[in-house]
């Protein structure tokens, strides 16, 4: 999964140490996740902590395919 395991709980840290600024997440690889809907409930999550600043966006493919 890369050099960050979970990059979802570093950008929910950040969405509540920070006022103004956008949060990025670009990366999170879909076919490795348990399912699609926990990414996207963990989003949902982060974006009303952040109040609207999260970007969010998905690698195409991962691992040997």
């Amino acid at each position: 999964m890369g050099t960050m395991p979970s990059p979802n709980v570093i950008a929910a840290a950040i969405s509540q140490r920070t006022k103004n600024r956008r949060i990025a997440i670009f990366g999170n690889a879909l076919p490795l996740r348990s399912t699609p809907l926990v990414s996207l409930e963990e989003y949902s999550m982060i974006d009303l902590l952040s109040n609207g600043r999260l970007e969010a966006g998905f690698v195409v493919g991962g691992g040997p395919e």
